[in-house]
Parts: structure tokens; C-alpha cells; sequence
């Protein structure tokens, strides 16, 4: 069958990528290794129609949004919840301002020809001068909505009448792998691979190698249910606050944090809970290792979490779980 370029857009500069089906390359993180503080939400575009050529309820607008959080997908593949998605306006759409969004067209013309989406990859920054830790600050997506006759599963499920068309689903799960920092992968049959095929939705279920490669930039071990964060710390004595800087509405039952620190630190985890005047702590994991967790069955209430560095510094990821 045919095949279409998926292609990687970096620093706004449109780089088709084609890789020979059959190599048994691992997956790529971009370079440098960068992931987001807290799990991006994408805003899918939500202009009238969707996608022109998608026969479904609204051009193939929801089932990109249940496609990106879905477990099938980057969700499913260990690392806790690394993203989320909903349908919004992209009235504002513009590169690098921290928004990241979805865009069902191509207002910036950088995905012409064999391109289907792109991603531009190129807003990071380094948490702490010197750290050789790095964040991504944003990563837009685009889409040749024009170029291509697409369908979707709501349209077409299991590909009976597709013919000649281009699955949104799995096209889109491949561009926010670019978002969360992987590149193209030499596996063929990997999300993250640089090629698809017409009435090919297999993109849309990571594989064991796109599974890899997320778990070496997010950490592993932890399900769905959990939403992980990644930060750095380069100071002894400071404490972080999680979850992204600030407190939550937890509902009476365990709230449940995980700490997974850099080698050879000693980091603590903390739990407080407000009293209605002062943050009070209710909980602490202090050992003496890398990784510290925390169950603590409470009341309903505010919570904030805090990572303290007892000793040493580097880059570490927490996940916590709240009823």
C-alpha cells in the first residue's frame, strides 16, 4: 500500500523524516532530552466541521480528543497520566506562548506535499542554567487537513469502507508523542515510527517501543490513575510544590503521592492539609533513598504536596493519585 509521511517539525523548520520499514532501531528522544513540568492539555480545534472530509458528528474533533487520553495510548504506557486533551478554541493560535493546541488546519503552511501533521518542537528551555535539565514550554500542532481525504473510527470503524483515506486518530497520537518529547523511531509498527499507510489507525495503540521511550523521560511504574510531574532541583535545603506549583481539592479517602528522585540524592516527600487558617502537615516519607511514598487516608479538604532536597540535586518525577 502507499505510504504518508508523518513528519517531525522542529524549531519551525519542516523536516521529513522516512524511515526503511524493517529497521530495528529504538525508539529517539528529541535532543536535548526534554519532557513538560506538569501533563500539557491540549486544545483540539473546535471550528465548526472538524475536518472537511470526516463524515462523523463534528469533523473528527472528539474522537481526536478520546484518541490523545486515552490508555490505549500514552496514558496506558506506564508512566502515569502524561497528557490531556479537550475540545476548545484555537481563536488564539500562536507559536510558543505556552498554550499547546491542536490546530485542524495549517494556518503557517509548514505541512505541504506528503506531510499530514507537524509538530513544532522547538520552545524548551533548561529548568536551572547549567542543570542539563530541560523543559518543554510549548509544541503546537498542524494539520494538512486539504491534502489528504481523512476519516476516523467514528466514521469508518475498523477501516470497512475506508478507502485511499488517513486515520485522525492515529496520525494525532503520533504528533503528541513529538509534544512529549520522543522522535521518529526506526521500529516499524511504532506509534512514534515516521510513515503510515492509508486505512492505517495503528498509530492510535502505542507499542512496546513507544512505551520505552516515554518511560525513559517520564519514569515508570505507575498507572493511569496517577499524574506525574517532572522538575528539578538544584539547591539543598529547597522545597518544590506539587502538583505544578500549587494545592488541590482532594475528596476523603488516600491521597497518594510518589516520589522518584535522581540518583544518588536524598529527597523527601511531604503532605499538609489546610486547616481552614494554616497549612498543617499531615504526612512525610523521609528515608534515607531516592524514592519516598506516601498513603494518607484523610478527610475532604485542600492538600499540597512538597519535595525537599535533604541532599544532593538533579531531576525528579512525582505522581500522585486522589480520590
Amino acid at each position: 500500500m502507499n505510504r504518508k509521511l508523518i513528519p517531525l517539525v522542529s524549531l519551525g523548520v519542516l523536516a521529513l523524516v522516512l524511515l526503511a520499514a524493517g529497521s530495528g532501531s529504538a525508539y529517539v528522544t528529541l535532543s536535548p532530552a526534554r519532557t513538560w513540568n506538569c501533563p500539557p492539555d491540549y486544545i483540539v480545534d473546535n471550528r465548526a466541521g472538524g475536518v472537511p472530509s470526516i463524515a462523523d458528528a463534528d469533523g473528527g474533533e472528539t474522537v481526536v480528543v478520546n484518541a490523545i487520553n486515552s490508555t490505549n495510548g500514552w496514558n496506558g504506557d506506564n508512566s502515569g497520566s502524561v497528557i490531556l486533551a479537550h475540545k476548545g478554541s484555537i481563536a488564539g493560535f500562536a507559536l510558543g506562548d505556552g498554550t499547546p493546541m491542536l490546530n485542524l488546519t495549517d494556518p503557517l503552511s509548514a505541512c505541504t506535499g506528503s506531510c499530514l501533521a507537524a509538530t513544532f518542537t522547538g520552545y524548551y528551555s533548561e529548568r536551572v542554567a547549567g542543570s542539563g535539565s530541560w523543559k518543554i514550554d510549548d509544541a503546537d500542532i498542524v494539520t494538512n487537513s486539504t491534502g489528504y481525504n481523512w476519516t476516523s473510527q467514528s466514521e469508518d470503524p475498523g477501516g470497512a469502507g475506508c478507502s485511499s483515506e488517513i486515520y485522525i486518530e492515529g496520525v494525532m497520537v503520533h504528533e503528541v508523542g513529538h509534544g512529549l518529547g520522543l522522535g521518529h523511531s526506526g521500529v516499524a509498527g511504532a506509534t512514534m515510527f515516521a510513515s503510515v499507510s492509508f486505512c492505517n489507525n495503528n498509530p492510535a495503540t502505542t507499542e512496546a517501543d513507544d512505551q520505552s521511550g516515554l518511560n525513559f523521560l517520564y519514569g515508570s511504574g505507575f498507572s493511569s490513575a496517577y499524574e506525574t510531574f517532572t522538575n528539578y532541583i538544584g539547591t539543598v535545603g529547597s522545597t518544590q510544590y506539587q502538583p505544578c506549583g500549587t494545592y488541590y481539592w482532594g475528596n476523603a479517602g488516600n491521597q497518594i503521592g510518589a516520589l522518584r528522585g535522581p540518583a544518588g540524592s536524598d529527597f523527601d516527600l511531604y503532605l499538609w492539609r489546610w486547616n481552614g487558617t494554616a497549612w498543617v502537615q499531615v504526612a512525610s516519607a523521609t528515608t534515607i533513598s531516592t524514592n519516598e511514598n506516601i498513603t494518607y487516608n484523610g478527610a475532604a479538604g485542600w492538600y499540597l504536596w512538597g519535595i525537599y532536597s535533604y541532599s544532593g540535586s538533579g531531576t525528579y518525577h512525582f505522581y500522585y493519585d486522589h480520590p
